[in-house]
C-alpha cells in the first residue's frame, strides 16, 4: 500500500534518521506548536527513536506516523498519522506541516489520500480529527475534507486552556462526497 503518490507528494513510511530533523524544525516552530502543546525540546537522538517507534506501528498495522514528502525536490515538509481502532472501525487522523508550506494545500491533498485509503481500502467506517476552536486554518483543513464537527469540547488536553473540537466524516459521507 505504501508509498502513496498524489499530484504533489509522496506519503510514505518515515525514515528516521533523515526525518527527524523536519520534526525537530516543527518542534521548534512556535507557530506550528501554537495549538499542539507549546515548543517541544527534543533531542535528534530522542527523534529519532520516537521515529523509529512510529514506523514500528505502521509495518505492524497499528497506525504510525507516515512522512509527507513533496515530490518536487523529496523534501519531507509534514507528517499524517491514521490511528485506527479495529475493532470499531473508526480512526483518528493527525497532521503537523512545517510552517513555510502552510496555505499550499499539502496538508489538505494528503490528508484527503488518507482518508480515501482509510475508507476504500482499509475499509474503516469513520475517521475523526481533533483541533482548537482557535486553529482556523486547521479547521478550513478538516471542512475542506468534509468533516463535520461532532462533539464541542473534548476537554483540557496538553494546557489549561486547551480545549478541542472533534470532526469527523463517515465512510457514508465521504462515498455521497466523491459522487460527481
Amino acid at each position: 500500500m505504501l508509498p502513496l503518490e498524489t499530484e504533489r507528494l509522496t506519503i510514505q513510511r518515515v525514515r528516521p534518521e533523515r526525518d527527524a530533523s523536519a520534526l525537530i524544525k516543527m518542534d521548534l516552530d512556535p507557530e506550528v506548536q501554537a495549538f499542539l502543546g507549546d515548543i517541544k525540546k527534543y533531542t535528534l537522538q530522542e527523534r529519532i527513536r520516537f521515529l523509529e517507534c512510529e514506523d514500528h506501528k505502521t509495518t505492524v498495522g497499528s497506525g504510525g506516523q507516515l512522512a509527507v514528502v513533496r515530490s518536487e525536490d523529496s523534501l519531507t515538509i509534514g507528517f499524517v498519522k491514521l490511528k485506527i481502532d479495529e475493532a470499531s472501525s473508526f480512526a483518528t487522523l493527525s497532521y503537523i506541516f512545517e510552517r513555510e508550506v502552510w496555505g499550499k494545500g499539502y496538508c489538505n491533498e494528503s490528508c484527503a489520500e488518507i482518508i480515501r485509503v482509510g475508507f476504500t481500502i482499509l475499509g474503516l467506517s469513520k475517521i475523526c480529527a481533533d483541533t482548537a476552536p482557535d486553529n482556523k486554518r486547521s479547521t478550513k483543513v478538516l471542512m475542506r475534507l468534509g468533516m463535520k464537527s461532532d462533539r464541542v469540547d473534548l476537554g483540557n488536553t496538553f494546557r489549561e486552556q486547551a480545549h478541542f473540537i472533534k470532526y469527523c466524516i463517515t465512510k457514508q459521507a465521504f462515498e455521497q462526497n466523491m459522487l460527481p
